[in-house]
Parts: C-alpha cells; structure tokens; sequence
C-alpha cells in the first residue's frame, strides 16, 4: 500500500523538477530586452550620466522583474546583460586573490 505512494512522489517531484526546467514564455523577449539594454550602456559616452543611467535602468528592471514573480526572468535578464556588457567593453572582472598567491607577493 506505501509503495504506490512513493512512485507518485517520485513521479511528481520529477514532473515538478521538468517543469521548472522548462524554457519561460517570455525567455526570448528577455534576452532581447537585455541585449537592447545593455547596447545602450556600451553606446553611450564613457564616464556620462548617460551610461549610469543606462546602466540604472537594468538594475531597475531586473528588480522590477523579481518583484513581480518573474525571478527566473530576472535572473536571466541580468546574466545575459551582464554577459553582454563583458564581452562588448571588454572587462575583466575582479578575481579575488587566493591565499597562496596572497602570501607569494
């Protein structure tokens, strides 16, 4: 009697997992959103309120994203600008300096 019990958990906890690995609806018109955004932070003028705004209004609209339910949407909103704005103006992001190498200088 148990074991029909536990096959419907697991049938449901894998049918949830596939779920939630599902592609979003809205997954192409974010990345869209991204690479738009982030192509106005890398056209405006270096150092200008232009691109802090720019840079702003992601900020923004991730957060708005989350807010509002769309967590998944928001996290790929923010990966794919934050990817874009790598690759465009060629940044180097900080790695944190390990011990050894630390002590070594």
């Amino acid at each position: 009697m148990k074991l029909p019990a536990i096959i419907s958990a697991l049938l449901l906890s894998v049918s949830l997992i596939s779920c939630s690995e599902s592609k979003s609806p809205y997954h192409d018109d974010v990345i869209a959103a991204a690479r738009r955004d982030a192509d106005k932070v890398v056209q405006a003028p270096a150092e200008s309120m232009e691109r802090e705004h720019a840079v702003l209004a992601i900020r923004v609209r991730q957060h708005a994203l989350s807010s509002n339910g769309y967590r998944h949407e928001a996290d790929l909103y923010y990966t794919t600008a934050h990817d874009t704005l790598v690759d465009s103006l060629h940044i180097i992001e900080c790695r944190q300096i390990d011990s050894s190498q630390a002590t070594n200088q």
